[in-house]
């Protein structure tokens, strides 16, 4: 039984690491971890197949540190390291974070801070988080509404 749980958690993390824009490490790192460090390396890839995704550190590691254990995960310049997690994009993004962090670039848009509540237990924060619950709820009915409504009718060719 504690080996299926593990064995589905390395799987989400492969799953987690590949198809993600953005990830937040938090403190040092696995850097003897060999398998871990194997394990996100495979499903991130390469870095320069990377060459949009962002990384960011919330750590007390300074920037050498965090080039010389992290590189495999890191295009380039794109990464940040913040020392408070409340300055990171996921603190003050939350729910939104790629959103926020690709409007400016690709839209021109910028989208205010979210920041959450600093020192909120979990039932604050699960409190704070509901009032999204609605409008998300409702644009992902919008969302799947428009897709119904532009999908060919069986038989028909598409334009």
């Amino acid at each position: 039984m504690a080996n299926e749980f593990i064995v589905t958690e390395w799987n989400a993390l492969k799953r987690g690491f590949s198809e993600a824009f953005m990830i937040t490490i938090f403190g040092s790192g696995p850097k003897t971890d060999e398998e871990t460090i194997a394990a996100m390396s495979e499903a991130w890839g390469a870095s320069d197949d990377r060459n949009l995704e962002q990384t960011s550190f919330i750590t007390i590691q300074d920037d050498d540190e965090i080039q010389k254990n992290w590189s495999k995960f890191i295009h380039s310049h794109h990464y940040e390291i913040h020392f408070d997690f409340y300055q990171s994009w996921i603190a003050n993004h939350p729910r939104r974070t790629g959103e926020a962090y690709l409007e400016p670039i690709f839209e021109c848009k910028f989208l205010p801070d979210n920041p959450l509540p600093r020192g909120a237990d979990f039932p604050e924060l699960w409190d704070w988080f509901e009032r999204f619950r609605e409008p998300e709820r409702k644009a992902d009915e919008q969302r799947r509404s428009r897709l119904v409504q532009n999908r060919p009718s069986p038989g028909t060719a598409p334009a």
